[in-house]
């Protein structure tokens, strides 16, 4: 599309150029005429050329010698040819974009020589004064190489912005893997009291089973029952403590939905303003280990928020029934002018690994006016 868009605005310098010097080519002399033929010819061909080989030098970003010698050649044949002027132009604002003063001087330096010779070889019958050669020179060469500078500079620009963006973005996903990899420990650290229970069970019943001789076979049944249960439940737990185990800290153990009134009460005695409900009769004991210390800090989580975002702002928290599971919900209104922006940086992102972890969800949704923290996770 460009080397087309050159080769007809090359044609109408063409014509342009050559009706101002010939107007009438009867009245050229026959001893010049050869000559002038051969001029045309020279002229078209190196254009044509010139608009053939132009895609060639626009593709290229970042200069290499081969690509700098044919801008060159480009720019030298312009001298011969006003057919091959477009594409010349062009490519002066691509060396420009170069940003290398080795290119543009070769550049600016080629274009003065074929024009010095080419009026050398053949004088115009409209010669330029040396100040009107001069001028056009300057802006002929002025004009192509500023915009090339600047779309240099611009693409530089760009670049550095990318390349930024992109340390960022590497850096961002680096620090939610490593919050990730630390929540999968803790979690399996939360994970061991329950293991552990389920085997001092199962040592309990099979010790059990090794000294009784008064059991039925009723009772037998029955203990070996329980500690085939037991250890299948104990292995579901091994498996996802095995899952999400990557690395050990000495972190506190946290606390589970049992210990939620004590979540609230700490939130009002630093001066928040905190309600609660509970459904009335929900078994929030039936809930796991992991399941029950994840909801809980989805609570801590969502008083956490609302105190460093809305610290004037009341803190509702519901406890409900949902969908074979329990749903916390954290809600808070926004105040008028936000002391720092909302949530959804790092600690959310280890709270949704602690939920799904758990066969959970995570829900954070913001509105003109309200904040809500949901976190579900099954019984």
């Amino acid at each position: 599309m460009v080397a087309a868009c050159c080769w007809f605005a090359g044609m109408i310098c063409f014509g342009t150029v050559w009706s101002l010097e010939y107007p009438n080519l009867d009245l050229v002399p026959t001893s010049e005429r050869g000559v002038v033929a051969t001029r045309l010819l020279l002229d078209a061909l190196l254009g044509l050329i010139a608009c053939l080989l132009l895609p060639r030098v626009l593709s290229r970003r970042r200069p290499s010698r081969a690509n700098g010698t044919l801008a060159l050649g480009l720019l030298a044949a312009s001298g011969f040819s006003s057919w091959s002027a477009p594409a010349a132009l062009l490519v002066l604002v691509v060396v420009a974009s170069w940003l290398e003063w080795r290119w543009l001087i070769a550049a600016a330096s080629v274009t003065i020589v074929s024009s010095v010779v080419v009026e050398m070889l053949f004088s115009s019958r409209y010669p330029l004064t040396l100040l009107e050669a001069t001028l056009g020179m300057v802006v002929m060469l002025g004009v192509p190489l500023v915009v090339g500078r600047a779309v240099g500079n611009r693409r530089r620009l760009m670049e550095a912005y990318r390349e930024r963006a992109e340390a960022a973005e590497r850096e961002r996903d680096q620090a939610v893997a490593r919050i990730r990899a630390e929540e999968r420990s803790a979690v399996a650290r939360d994970m061991h009291d329950g293991l552990s229970h389920r085997l001092s069970l199962i040592s309990l019943h099979a010790g059990a089973l090794s000294f009784r001789e008064d059991l039925t076979p009723i009772q037998l049944r029955d203990t070996a029952a329980t500690i085939q249960s037991t250890a299948l439940e104990a292995a579901e737990e091994l498996r996802q403590v095995l899952m999400v185990l990557r690395t050990d800290d000495d972190r506190e153990q946290p606390h589970g939905m049992d210990q939620l009134h004590r979540l609230v009460e700490d939130a009002r005695a630093r001066g928040s303003r905190v309600s609660i409900r509970i459904d009335e009769g929900l078994p929030l004991d039936d809930l796991t280990p992991m399941a029950s210390v994840a909801l809980a800090r989805a609570v801590a989580e969502g008083l956490a928020n609302a105190v460093k975002h809305a610290p004037e702002s009341p803190i509702d928290v519901t406890v409900t029934g949902v969908d074979d599971g329990v749903l916390v919900s954290v809600t808070n209104p926004l105040p008028a002018q936000p002391h720092t922006s909302l949530p959804g940086g790092y600690g959310l992102v280890g709270l949704r690994e602690r939920l799904e972890t758990a066969h959970g969800w995570l829900d954070a949704t913001a509105t003109a006016d309200r904040f809500r923290l949901r976190a579900w996770a099954p019984w």
